[in-house]
């Protein structure tokens, strides 16, 4: 779900988490153009930001949400929503992690299938499931609609997804 959204630009950015955060991290990385940190500190946010100014942050959630969690989920916020997205930290470091995230993104184009392949070749009873999760078919809806230069094939499946799949 995640993924998709990101693929289709519906959103610029993911928040999502488990109790450790890895295993939502080790779900959303399977899919292409997805760059995904895993924040236990307001110090990952902000290191995370910087350097790898990813699209996607997993949370632990059973870990720093009891006593002041509040204070601590607005400290990660505050760091990881910065205009200096993308900056470099330290500054002198700037060109080469700028380089280093292009490499990546190169490196997630050649080693993923396009999103179309991938929903095509999950078992039907995970992409029912997602596709028809009540707050999610009206905003997959949206997105198929509204997306900027929408892929014809994606958009395809998409459709072809949700008119086989019960409402």
């Amino acid at each position: 779900m995640s993924a998709l959204l990101l693929h289709l630009r519906a959103v610029d950015f993911v928040v999502g988490g488990c109790g450790t955060g890895i295993g939502y991290l080790n779900s959303v990385m399977q899919y292409p153009g997805v760059f995904c940190g895993h924040l236990l500190t307001p110090l990952d946010a902000f290191l995370f930001a910087r350097i790898n100014a990813g699209n996607c942050v997993s949370l632990a959630l059973n870990q720093g949400y009891g006593w002041a969690g509040d204070v601590n989920l607005r400290l990660i916020f505050d760091a990881l929503f910065t205009p200096e997205t993308g900056t470099g930290y330290p500054p002198h470091r700037a060109e080469p992690q700028r380089q280093g995230r292009e490499l990546l993104a190169q490196i997630s184009r050649a080693a993923h299938r396009s999103m179309a392949e991938i929903l095509l070749a999950l078992p039907a009873e995970v992409t029912r499931t997602a596709l028809n999760y009540p707050a999610f078919r009206p905003v997959l809806q949206s997105a198929v609609a509204t997306a900027p230069n929408p892929d014809p094939t994606l958009t395809s499946v998409i459709e072809h997804l949700l008119e086989s799949a019960p409402a």
